[in-house]
């Protein structure tokens, strides 16, 4: 007997966007994945929107990712064009007004290139005291989803579906799978870091000078800090990790070969160890800026996403 989501879900008339959302542990992304495949065997262009950046599929850490199949392609992770933007963190908390030009910008980008419907897989913040309901109302007002898909253990997304429905959106709320087991804070943290591990594996040295790149920095720029390489649209090219900073020279860590499309150099407000690839906030102090160790702790769980 099929204990999943999917087996009580009615993908007939989908529409052209379909939003899952859930808490962390709720197994949103494997159901997210399962609908775009069964999506892939009825359609020719599907999208997914890997809207979590603390637990990302499709790319490193701090990322948003967006994947088209290629035509008849049902493998998973998506085969076909990707295209990225940097929020910078592993959470929205405190970042959701990039989050929200960025999932907009893939969505817009997804329907550009032919996709019939997205999948948007979005991240796991959904505590309604920290802004995590608040940013996925704004979302689906943003997005006008044809369809949003809630993991819901007891009432928590309530408030959002409620306003779905008036909004003549198409709700469906699924219980979440017996088979997800809970991944604590740790197990979280270690992910990223084997992601980033990865990612930085063939990095190679660059030298940069500021004149010829616009800057995109919150803060004062230093050394350890994760950095986004973009082009002209402000698409992801390659992460970065600023090593030293000497007069109008960057040095940076970067897996990227060539530099001729780069024209942002956008700072993230972490900072990566590249001897153990585990991330570090940048906190704003009265006259420095210095690192902030994040803990696994409960607030972890809340504020990410999960990968199941």
């Amino acid at each position: 007997m099929d204990l999943s989501p999917l087996h009580a879900l009615d993908l007939s008339a989908p529409g052209s966007l379909l939003m899952v959302i859930g808490a962390p542990d709720s197994g949103k992304s494997t159901l997210a994945r399962q609908i775009y495949q069964e999506l892939c065997r009825q359609y020719s262009c599907i999208a997914y929107l890997d809207g979590d950046p603390g637990q990302s599929l499709l790319g490193p850490p701090t990322t948003l990712s967006l994947a088209i199949n290629r035509r008849g392609d049902l493998a998973f992770p998506p085969r076909g064009r990707i295209w990225r933007r940097f929020l910078g963190a592993t959470s929205p908390r405190g970042h959701m007004l990039p989050m929200l030009v960025g999932i907009h910008r893939l969505v817009s980008t997804a329907r550009e290139h032919g996709a019939q419907i997205v999948v948007y897989d979005t991240c796991g913040f959904v505590s309604a005291h920290e802004g995590g309901l608040a940013l996925k109302l704004a979302e689906m007002e943003l997005l006008r989803p044809s369809m949003v898909i809630a993991l819901q253990r007891e009432t928590e997304l309530e408030p959002l579906l409620q306003v779905a429905r008036a909004s003549s959106i198409r709700t469906v709320r699924l219980a979440p799978s017996p088979r997800v087991q809970p991944r604590p804070p740790e197990q979280r943290r270690k992910y990223r870091a084997q992601r980033f591990q990865e990612y930085f594996r063939e990095a190679q040295r660059w030298v940069l000078d500021k004149n010829s790149l616009a800057i995109v920095a919150s803060f004062p720029l230093q050394p350890a800090q994760l950095v986004s390489l973009e082009d002209a649209q402000g698409f992801v090219l390659a992460l970065g990790v600023l090593q030293a900073i000497q007069g109008e020279q960057l040095t940076l860590l970067t897996p990227l070969r060539n530099l001729d499309r780069c024209r942002i150099l956008r700072a993230g407000s972490l900072l990566l160890d590249l001897s153990t690839f585990q991330e570090s906030r940048i906190a704003h102090g009265p006259q420095t800026m210095n690192r902030q160790p994040r803990q696994g702790s409960e607030q972890d769980v809340r504020e990410e996403g999960n990968a199941d």
